[in-house]
């Protein structure tokens, strides 16, 4: 019984020490919409880390359904120290891809403003985001404000 109490605290502290070991993030982003989400860590500077950020979905909100793929640089502008965890500010410009209204192509250009916290004694990470979205369609080019509704997101960092 001892020795199980043992390796299930090795276990975790572990997992937590990988977790932070790591530069990749995978979860979900969710509101309007539903993707999945892949994060990787592109190296270390004086405020935190610059990552690549990489989205696939279903876009559920108007009259318009349809899925989209993504591909973001995004900044860390902030990162502190906060309850046991870092709490981080990005920002970044990125490019989307999709079809909507089931046969409609559209692309775009897209900014991602980010607030986000990691835990630091689970591998995990919480956070909002926003992506205003310069859109191109068949029809022509559009400022999508349907972007603007904040997403939540939760990843394992592994």
């Amino acid at each position: 019984m001892k020795s199980k109490i043992v390796i299930a605290v090795l276990a975790v502290l572990l997992a937590g020490f990988t977790a932070a070991a790591q530069p990749r993030a995978f979860g979900l982003r969710f509101a309007s919409g539903l993707e999945i989400s892949y994060q990787h860590n592109l190296g270390s500077t004086h405020q935190g880390a610059n990552y690549l950020e990489f989205d696939a979905g279903v876009m559920g909100y108007t009259n318009y359904p349809g899925y989209r793929l993504s591909a973001i640089y995004d900044f860390t502008i902030l990162r502190f120290p906060m309850l046991g965890g870092n709490f981080n500010m990005a920002i970044g410009p990125g490019l989307t891809l999709g079809m909507y209204d089931k046969s409609k192509f559209m692309g775009g250009l897209v900014v991602q403003y980010a607030v986000g916290y990691e835990f630091g004694s689970l591998p995990l990470s919480i956070g909002v985001d926003t992506r205003p979205c310069f859109v191109f369609t068949a029809e022509g080019a559009t400022m999508s404000f349907k972007e603007l509704i904040p997403m939540a997101s939760l990843r394992w960092k592994f």
